[in-house]
Parts: structure tokens; sequence; C-alpha cells
């Protein structure tokens, strides 16, 4: 699938998060570029201006704040909430169904940990999870494709049919660029009294 490149658009490079500012021709190459302004702004080479021509501005006013990134670049995969919820803590169905988690792989071997199982248990029952951390997992909605209207009502429909009663949420450094990603989550979840946005 073609990536879909916008002014505005969250992007992991690598681990590193960025934002799009700019898409176009940078004078001394027939390329397009992405101007991005990365997080951490001593990620980048300069302030949107190259050369002497400024190309964008900035939100921080940092020197080495923004890059300029081939749309060719390989950016890391954005998933959705509950993708990132099956990552970190494993399938909630699988233990409402009775089912062991999946094993553990360490060097292409099964490792059996001694109590691994209980606590993957634990965690895999979502309703008993007072605290979720999902920093820096790449979510950029409360689906991966949050553009498509129909993909961000299926995972609303899964995400409230879900017996989650967290109190504390951490979706820090992630790629959401839309509230209406961050209420459709925080809408489902009725026992919410803190979210953690970075």
């Amino acid at each position: 699938m073609a990536q879909k490149f916008y002014i505005g658009r969250r992007l992991s490079y690598s681990s590193s998060l960025c934002t799009v500012r700019y898409i176009g021709g940078v004078n001394g190459t027939n390329d397009t570029w992405l101007g991005v302004e990365w997080d951490d702004p001593s990620r980048g080479k300069h302030d949107g201006t190259h050369h002497g021509k400024r190309y964008f501005e900035c939100v921080s006013k940092e020197p080495t704040a923004a890059s300029f990134v081939r749309l060719s670049k390989p950016v890391d995969k954005p998933v959705g909430f509950l993708a990132a919820m099956r990552s970190k803590y494993g399938s909630a169905s699988k233990v409402q169904a009775g089912q062991p988690p999946d094993a553990i792989i360490i060097g292409g071997k099964n490792v059996d940990e001694v109590g691994f199982s209980l606590i993957a248990q634990k965690q895999s029952a979502w309703s008993n999870l007072k605290v979720i951390s999902l920093n820096g997992l790449c979510i950029n909605g409360v689906s991966s494709t949050p553009w498509q209207l129909e993909s961000r009502q299926n995972a609303v429909a899964e995400l409230t049919g879900l017996d989650i009663r967290c109190e504390e949420l951490d979706l820090s450094k992630n790629l959401l660029e839309s509230w209406y990603d961050v209420v459709a989550i925080c809408s489902c979840l009725s026992e919410l009294r803190m979210l953690k946005l970075k």
C-alpha cells in the first residue's frame, strides 16, 4: 500500500517521531521531499531553512528541529489502539476463551519461564489492568487507518464491546493526529480518570 503523506501527518522513522511540515522540491535536487519537524529537536539538521531558503516553519524554535526526508525512506508501521494493546498485553480473547498465552521464543527456541504464564494471563485479562501504558508504540488512532471512517467505526465498536476498566492510560510519544481518535478511545474506557499525552 502506498503511503499517504500530507501536512500534519505524524510519522516515525527508526522510533524517532516527527510531523510533516512540507512536501515538495528542494533547490539543487530533482526529487520530492518531506520536510519534517522532529519531536526530539536535536535529531534534525536545520529549522526549516536550507541553504538560505525557508521551506517551512517549525513549532520548535530549536535550530536543529527539522530535516528533509526522502519519500522512499521506510516509515515505522503505525498501529491502532487495539493492536497496540494486543502487542503489549496479549490477547484478551484468548484468556476469555481459556487458551494459553503465546509462547515465548528466544533465539528460535521456545522458553518455559516459571510463573510467566500466570503473569501473561493476568495481563491478558484487560479488565484487571488499572494502568495501561502504550507509550511509544506508533499508535496513530483508534484504528491503524484512522482516515477511513468504516475502519474507525469498526474499531470503536470492538473497543466498546471489551471490558477494559483501566483508570490511567498513557498514550505519550505516539502518532496521534486527531482529538477525535483520543476521544474515541477514552469514551470506551468508562473508568478512566487520568490520560497522559506528551
